[in-house]
């Protein structure tokens, strides 16, 4: 799926406020009614199981926005992926990286998916939630990483919002159901609107 607005170059969006690197919402902020977002086109989603079950209402707060998600992603596919996106034109100014259910990773792999992004596109990091081991090893080398490039990294706190606000899981614990994905979704929004300012 191509995105109307994306290209090779970054189109000039910007990498935002770097003093926003973990906004946090109420559960009214992140079931609040919102039109669609304008930004959608600006958005590029690298996602596992857990987005793509979240596709519909990722399309709806964001539409046009190029969402590439697969059941058993890795993290160590995403590099891979957004080079292939960026050699096409189709990568956008912000790039989403919603992945880690499905295993953990080490720091070169961050830094594959830092260079790959480049220092113009701001990337978003989805914080992952779910009862595995490995779940809290991802969620703290991606603290760190934002800690490291609060320049050009914001997290989306999926696993704050998921054990606050939402208690509809499927049999996992890790794929939220209709409200959890509404949710998820709304939640990548504001953290990219609250980051680059644009929030109404």
């Amino acid at each position: 799926t191509s995105s109307p607005g994306s290209s090779a170059e970054p189109s000039g969006l910007g990498l935002g406020d770097p003093a926003v690197t973990r906004p946090t919402y109420s559960k009214e902020q992140l079931t609040a009614a919102l039109p669609p977002s304008e930004l959608g086109p600006d958005v590029t989603l690298i996602g596992d199981s857990v987005s793509l079950s979240a596709a519909p209402t990722l399309l709806e707060q964001l539409p046009g926005m190029l969402l590439e998600a697969e059941v058993g992603y890795q993290i160590w596919d995403a590099a891979d992926e957004i080079e292939k996106l960026k050699a096409d034109g189709q990568l956008s100014d912000v790039v989403v990286v919603a992945l880690g259910a499905n295993g953990t990773t080490h720091r070169g792999d961050w830094e594959k998916i830092l260079a790959a992004v480049g220092e113009d596109r701001l990337l978003v990091l989805v914080v992952p939630h779910g009862p595995m081991d490995w779940i809290a090893d991802v969620q703290v080398q991606m603290e760190a990483q934002a800690k490291a490039h609060p320049d050009r990294i914001v997290l989306a706190d999926w696993d704050a919002a998921a054990k606050q606000h939402v208690t509809d899981f499927s049999a996992d614990g890790v794929h939220p159901r209709a409200d959890g994905q509404a949710i998820y979704a709304q939640l990548v929004r504001l953290t990219i609107e609250d980051r680059l300012g644009t929030r109404r």
